[in-house]
């Protein structure tokens, strides 16, 4: 899984670093990898791999519930991190994984449509949306709160991608049942 986060760069240093703090812990503490950070022609970004280079049979869950912390401010020092603006796409899918480069220089990172895609839905999000594709809605569809965005053209696709918002948890019904209750 791919978590592409895009953050305001107009911020001030004290911001910045308790924001980057407050990804690298929550995404060690949900079992993510934080794979880089960087400033480009896109701004500042994040990315964080869930399921590569260890992966939990449930790296989605864990995906979201890192988001919805870090959109709650869990941190060590809220104030700074709360005045970042910030914006995330997440989706699932193939990529390849694994070492990047030459003997030189190479990192462990994640390349592919599916790291691609959480990317341009993150940066054709408003300011605090988390945007997911289609198969994250699908798979977590009881145990968080989507709401249905509509489907967007992003670049490099040839048709729409369905986009869904993560609003919060849900309710998790898988163990309840489904039959009669019968009292004695």
């Amino acid at each position: 899984m791919s978590v592409f986060i895009s953050f305001a760069e107009r911020i001030t240093k004290r911001a910045f670093a308790g924001f980057i703090k407050a990804v690298i812990h929550l995404a060690k503490d949900h079992g993510g990898y934080f794979n880089k950070i960087d400033f480009g022609d896109k701004g500042g970004i994040v990315l964080v791999l869930f399921g590569a280079p260890r992966g939990h049979e449930n790296d989605l869950q864990r995906a979201c519930a890192f988001l919805l912390s870090l959109r709650a401010g869990l941190d060590s020092d809220p104030d700074s991190a709360q005045q970042v603006s910030w914006r995330a796409g997440v989706t699932y899918g193939p990529v390849y994984a694994g070492l990047i480069g030459s003997t030189q220089r190479c990192e462990y990172t994640a390349i592919g449509v599916t790291v691609n895609l959480s990317a341009r839905m993150a940066l054709n999000s408003d300011w605090g949306e988390i945007a997911v594709s289609e198969s994250v809605q699908h798979k977590l569809e009881h145990s968080y709160r989507f709401e249905y965005q509509g489907a967007n053209k992003y670049k490099g696709f040839s048709s729409a991608i369905p986009v869904y918002q993560l609003k919060g948890p849900g309710i998790y019904d898988r163990h309840m049942s489904k039959g009669p209750l019968i009292l004695q």
